[in-house]
């Protein structure tokens, strides 16, 4: 075999051997262990699409990931025009978590992509964000081995009162500990976290925002 050809060789064996032992390594992590929560504050800037118009959105919440399942849910506060709403978003059935080892160090990545055709028409949403990992005290004690910050990316297409939208926006995420203790030592599930704080901004006078 050339000497080229060696090198090539080797250099994807190595890449392919870094890449599983980077995903048993998150596997067993995110399996072990009781389940808790990991919280972080959510700041999403883009736009929604749907004629006639195109509005600005930035919508500010949290994102919360469930450890030991691998659930993941949002959920935020935004003003449209003078109108307060709030959005809740548990549409990550499709999303996948790994992680994988760059020149610069290891990336945590979460994306997630999916597409319908329906009645309504076609749906399409898709996410990427990533940010390296760190160990983070979920507040019971114990520490969990995740990003410590996430920034990325999503488009979608769906529909607003009827009528088909477009979705674009950027994403960036900084892990509050300050609500991931909370939640951990309330013993919380994802639906109890979303709970109280829909609670909390419907107290405020924000109200769903339509989607259909």
């Amino acid at each position: 075999m050339p000497l080229e050809d060696r090198q090539e060789f080797r250099l994807q064996r190595f890449i392919m051997r870094t890449l599983i032992i980077s995903l048993l390594t998150f596997f067993t992590l995110a399996n072990s262990g009781e389940a808790s929560l990991l919280v972080y504050k959510e700041t999403d800037s883009g736009f929604l699409a749907a004629a006639p118009v195109r509005i600005a959105l930035t919508v500010r919440g949290y994102w919360v990931y469930d450890t030991v399942s691998g659930r993941i849910s949002e959920i935020g506060v935004t003003t449209i025009n003078g109108s307060k709403y709030y959005i809740i978003n548990t549409n990550f059935t499709q999303h996948s978590v790994t992680r994988v080892t760059t020149p610069i160090g290891q990336q945590v990545i979460v994306s997630r992509a999916y597409s319908s055709n329906s009645v309504e028409g076609l749906k399409m949403g898709a996410s990427f964000y990533k940010g390296p990992p760190a160990a983070l005290p979920i507040g019971t004690g114990e520490t969990f081995n995740f990003a410590r910050t996430l920034k990325g990316i999503t488009r979608g297409i769906d529909a607003v009162e009827g009528q088909p939208a477009f979705s674009e926006s950027t994403i960036s995420m900084v892990f509050s500990m300050s609500e991931t203790k909370v939640a951990n030592m309330a013993g919380e599930s994802v639906d109890d976290f979303l709970s109280r704080w829909r609670q909390n901004y419907e107290n405020r006078g924000y109200v769903p925002l339509p989607m259909e």
